[in-house]
């Protein structure tokens, strides 16, 4: 981003801190960084006593890019970090998706570095999961106790405030982490397996002798319903299953905890791919850095990501259905326009609701919200 632009981003970041109050919670106790469009944590072991304190910080300062730590200390401004003396710290996920993540066959290439609808409704699905899956039902988390936001760029975060998490160290949050990617599941614990002879053949089969029903607590009973939600079609199941009658008698089975009313060859090695099946599809997004670091910062909500222009809008998560990134999380106008310099091609984008058509090189009026993301995003300059 060239100078001019830099200057008019940040003339507009102003406008937009000088509108809006941001009110972190628990500001007095948290560590505050803030960065350049280089250097997203260009400078740390900051501390303000109050939200006013913070919110004149923003308007005085102005910086691309602020963040707070997920740590609670008695002295956030104090260095070395020992002498911050750590007080606990929330339990934070960080779900993002790169391209090749929602857009494996590369269909929306053009995409990739604007986001596409596809990967925030991708990305979604995975926080709905890690909420209504896991943190809810199989950890007894209060739905009043989380929080979520926009990240600012292209996915989401979620903090959860108790303090039945709040002392947990690094390696105890990587456990939870853990949980929810599957990792270290074994076969023997869901499945009841026995060893019957075969008289004629004289070689042992195995008899699964009882299963997970789906509404069995924790794994157990995910791996069963993330069972009943396929079709004959589904690649994850063995050639027995894939025709609509057996799989329908399997599917009964099931429900009662019955994995053998088909006869599966193999089927530890089949189970097996189920549990691996459900586990990269509920837990691979979360990075695990982010919910083990005990003193990570991570993006204040309701601030500006200079890396699009938008906001890291915190909402309640009884809306997270409806929430649309390209609607809900812009901050700027657009009812007053802005002429940049187009760099390279644009594909047809929708932004704030309204849809604009291909963009090529050259000079071009803009609203302002759109000029800004594709300023952003490297897309255009500013028109001195």
């Amino acid at each position: 981003m060239n100078e001019k632009s830099q200057q008019y981003l940040k003339h507009m970041i102003k406008q937009y801190y000088d509108s809006v109050s941001v009110n972190p919670r628990d500001i007095g106790a948290r560590e505050v960084g803030y960065g350049t469009l280089e250097q997203k944590i260009a400078v740390r072991h900051l501390g303000f006593k109050n939200n006013q304190e913070f919110n004149d910080f923003l308007r005085n300062t102005v910086p691309f890019y602020v963040s707070a730590s997920s740590a609670y200390y008695d002295k956030p401004d104090a260095r070395p970090m020992a002498s911050k003396v750590w007080q606990g710290a929330d339990l934070v996920f960080d779900l993002d998706l790169h391209p090749e993540e929602w857009d494996p066959k590369n269909q929306y290439k053009e995409y990739h570095s604007l986001m596409h609808p596809l990967a925030f409704e991708k990305v979604k699905e995975i926080a709905l999961k890690l909420v209504d899956d896991f943190l809810i039902p199989d950890f007894g988390f209060n739905k009043d106790n989380i929080s979520i936001n926009f990240s600012g760029n292209r996915g989401y975060h979620i903090r959860v405030y108790d303090n039945s998490v709040k002392n947990l160290s690094s390696k105890e949050r990587r456990e939870i982490v853990d949980y929810i990617a599957g990792r270290g599941l074994k076969f023997e614990n869901f499945f009841e397996i026995q060893q019957k002879q075969i008289h004629e053949l004289g070689r042992p089969i195995t008899i699964i002798s009882k299963g997970p029903r789906p509404d069995d607590f924790g794994w157990a009973g995910r791996i069963a319903r993330i069972l009943m939600k396929q079709d004959h079609k589904s690649d994850i199941l063995p050639k027995e299953l894939r025709s609509k009658p057996k799989l329908e008698k399997f599917k009964q089975g099931v429900e009662e905890g019955h994995w053998d009313k088909v006869k599966v060859a193999k089927k530890e090695e089949v189970w097996k791919d189920l549990v691996n099946y459900s586990a990269v599809m509920v837990g691979e997004p979360t990075d695990v850095n982010v919910t083990i670091d005990t003193t990570k910062v991570l993006r204040i909500p309701d601030t500006i990501h200079s890396g699009s222009s938008l906001c890291a809008k915190e909402f309640d998560y009884k809306f997270i259905d409806k929430f649309d990134p390209l609607i809900h999380a812009v901050a700027f106008t657009d009812s007053e326009n802005v002429k940049v310099n187009i760099l390279k091609k644009v594909p047809v984008f929708n932004i704030k609701g309204t849809n604009y058509d291909e963009l090529n090189m050259g000079e071009a009026e803009l609203p302002i919200c759109y000029g800004l993301y594709l300023m952003c995003k490297g897309y255009a300059e500013i028109v001195s």
